[in-house]
């Protein structure tokens, strides 16, 4: 396991492309570790003194609502399989990607239940719902719930908003962002 972020998983992370973060790399604004990735301060760093770009501040959109991957797992309790906790994480990082490129080109109130029920879905098909029988692949089989919670799926992993209203916000305003630039383009 690398001691660090993948250069993509840091791009994720602070909502850049990973070619701005290999730039930033071989620029030396972003020192790489001995395993060639690079740690979150070191992003966070960079990422906070680079100027925003054009139509607006930066994306700061997390997975987990203001928790970094890292974060995750150092927050998650130490009796929850890591397997569970980046199921978890898989889940909120594909809801935020869904919704940034859905958002492109549906009302945002459609975008928002398409992301709802691919959530549903996911964990459902992970960690089961109240009143359906489990699925095979279900965490359940392998692990018993975590204290607390008579089932997986009442955990707060699984049970928080995958996007908060602020991340929402940022989303939509990328999108504005991103149809008023391919409204240019497609004027030419």
């Amino acid at each position: 396991m690398k001691a660090g972020l993948s250069l993509r998983a840091a791009a994720r992370m602070v909502g850049c492309s990973p070619k701005a973060i290999r730039d930033a790399v071989a620029a030396g604004r972003i020192p790489l570790l001995p395993d060639g990735s690079v740690s979150q301060a070191a992003v966070d760093g960079w990422n906070a003194g680079r100027r925003a770009p054009r139509g607006g501040a930066h994306r700061t959109a997390n997975p987990l609502s203001g928790l970094s991957l890292l974060a995750a797992f150092a927050e998650a309790p130490p009796e929850l399989p890591d397997e569970a906790v980046s199921a978890a994480v898989a889940i909120d990082c594909g809801a935020d990607e869904l919704a940034r490129i859905v958002a492109r080109h549906l009302p945002t109130p459609r975008v928002r239940a398409i992301v709802a029920e691919w959530v549903q879905t996911m964990r459902r098909d992970l960690v089961g719902a109240a009143g359906e029988p489990l699925s095979p692949i279900c965490v359940e089989s392998d692990w018993p719930p975590p204290p607390g919670c008579r089932h997986w799926y009442e955990h707060e992993l699984f049970a928080r908003e995958p996007i908060n209203n602020r991340e929402w916000q940022e989303i939509e305003a990328e999108a504005a962002a991103w149809r008023a630039a391919h409204a240019a383009e497609d004027a030419l």
